[in-house]
């Protein structure tokens, strides 16, 4: 703090606590090196330390704070959020300012308090996306585009990073900037803003000196489908967007909104029914925001893009981000969601046994089969099974191996036994299609072929461990026969899973990590150049990430 002009006697301060909604308020202690000058604890949030303190004219004198709080694995931070927070007088005319400083380098406003929590915290303290995939080594840095796609030099617009995970209730997305995050702009009224093309609002009014603003945009596609919504890129149809106005380095007010797509048109961006209010959080180059599942049909996979925009340009995120979050089955009935690839949230606490495998539909529905037959419902992404069981067990078979869907809202369900006989339901029982692979004892997984039919047309693979025998397939649920000309052979171990991608294609899996493919109808098959790491287990299943076709997972 500075006196100009004339000596002044600071008289009190008053901060405002930043962080988490649950940190801890504690107690704020102000020192002069090693002497307290005052202390006093928070009170919603709030906290005003009453003390006198003299500063002669043209004396420079440094205060540090020290907030006394539990160690609770979230972030906490405090500020003085204007000029009239600071109450002082002198011995002439006294003007109090206030000017925040850049925070040093790997600092900011907010700290973890303890080692973070499971899960991200909209708080804005960010260690707890350190293990969150980062997009900074694909993404083009200095590419801010105006709107007549020329380039623009604005750090604070230009993306350098960005993130998302999901877990059973909540979608967590990040942004991080070269420069200032909303750092915004006084721009004199005369200037218009830049107006992305298809008008996504970077604000279309001509706004008076003190609205400059900058706006981050986090673009959703739900359903997976391009036809509906938006359509911000050629596989991505924005059904609802998450928008966060503010300007010199603060989010506004209420402007940290959740919005669903209102056009009539996939070439409008028009975003005007406002469904709710999100968590947002910022430090001097990043911001992060967080929405409830709830209330919005996410289906098994969707995409994120991420826009920021300013008075004078845009940048917007090099690729689409498609989120598909691994949902793993155990024995027991547990199950386990990544929200981040690196570690595991339990949703189940399972206290049965005899699952054996499980699948999921269009509509993000996970099935989860017992060797029985008996067969369990999620509709919340694995957090939690339906009260009673979607199919009921069928009398005296305990060698269930394996279960698939078909593509259609109500799906047709499809097990298969360790004997090769196929049963299939929409639900309640389960219906013998009198169709048998071969008394073999040996089928191990099945998987419905996309594109080739549904429910009672539907075309289905299957797979026996042993190495040296055709794939089977039935088409329209007809009789089952080898598929293509040839066995797959592969390496020395069994195979484990089979992923159908097209009529012609398919992908099998052995224990130890290979995969082997086809793309021409069984006629030759192909290994991959490297496998993933074995580790200390061996591989029992995969699955096809329906959203980008072909990747397996």
């Amino acid at each position: 703090m500075s006196a100009i002009g004339g000596d002044v006697t600071v008289n009190s301060i008053t901060f405002t606590k930043l962080g988490a909604d649950r940190a801890p308020d504690g107690e704020l202690i102000i020192y002069d090196a090693n002497r307290e000058v005052g202390r006093s604890s928070f009170s919603s949030g709030i906290a005003t330390l009453s003390f006198s303190y003299d500063i002669r004219e043209g004396e420079t004198k440094r205060l540090s704070v020290m907030l006394n709080a539990p160690l609770v694995g979230v972030g906490l931070g405090v500020e003085i959020s204007s000029a009239t927070k600071i109450v002082a007088n002198s011995n002439k005319d006294c003007i109090v300012t206030l000017e925040t400083l850049e925070a040093e380098t790997g600092c900011g406003n907010v700290v973890m308090l303890g080692e973070p929590v499971s899960g991200i915290v909209i708080d804005g303290s960010f260690e707890d996306w350190a293990g969150i995939l980062s997009n900074e080594a694909n993404e083009t840095k200095k590419d801010v585009k105006n709107k007549n796609g020329g380039r623009v030099e604005n750090a604070n617009l230009d993306i350098v990073d960005y993130k998302s995970c999901a877990d059973f209730e909540n979608v967590s997305m990040y942004v991080r900037v070269d420069g200032s995050m909303l750092g915004g702009a006084n721009i004199p009224a005369r200037f218009a803003p830049f107006v992305p093309s298809g008008a996504p609002a970077c604000e279309t009014q001509i706004m008076p000196k003190v609205e400059g603003v900058d706006i981050v945009y986090f673009l959703l596609d739900v359903d997976g489908n391009r036809n509906t919504g938006y359509r911000a890129d050629v596989s991505v149809g924005v059904d609802y967007i998450v928008e966060v106005k503010g300007r010199l380095g603060k989010i506004l007010p209420g402007s940290s909104v959740l919005k669903r797509f209102s056009g009539s048109s996939s070439n409008e961006f028009s975003f005007d029914t406002i469904v709710s209010e999100v968590s947002s959080a910022k430090g001097e180059k990043e911001i992060e925001v967080q929405i409830k599942k709830s209330g919005i049909s996410f289906g098994s996979t969707f995409s994120i893009l991420y826009w920021v925009c300013g008075w004078d340009g845009k940048d917007e995120s090099d690729h689409v981000v498609n989120m598909v979050d691994p949902v793993q089955l155990t024995g027991a009935g547990s199950t386990y969601l990544s929200a981040d690839g690196n570690t595991w949230i339990q949703g189940v606490s399972g206290s049965s046994s005899g699952f054996v495998d499980m699948c999921t539909d269009i509509n993000g529905y996970i099935y989860a089969v017992k060797n029985t037959g008996e067969t369990w419902r999620s509709t919340d992404g694995g957090k939690s099974f339906e009260g009673t069981a979607f199919v009921s067990a069928i009398t005296a078979v305990t060698d269930v191996v394996a279960i698939t869907a078909d593509d259609q809202t109500t799906p047709m369900l499809f097990i298969v036994r360790l004997t090769g006989r196929l049963y299939s339901t929409t639900g309640g029982t389960w219906t013998d299609t009198t169709r048998d692979f071969g008394n073999t004892n040996d089928y191990i997984d099945m998987s419905w072929v996309p594109g080739a039919g549904s429910g009672t047309n539907s075309d289905l693979y299957v797979v026996r461990s042993a190495r040296n025998v055709q794939v089977l397939r039935t088409v329209d649920l007809g009789a089952p026969g080898g598929f293509g000309a040839n066995t797959p052979g592969g390496g020395g171990t069994i195979y484990v899973a089979i992923v159908a991608y097209s009529s012609t294609t398919f992908y099998l899996l052995q224990s130890d990590g290979d995969l082997v493919y086809t793309t021409n109808t069984g006629g030759t098959y192909t290994t991959f150049g490297s496998k993933p790491p074995s580790g200390s287990g061996t591989y029992v299943d995969m699955a096809q990430d329906r959203n980008t076709g072909g990747y397996i997972s």
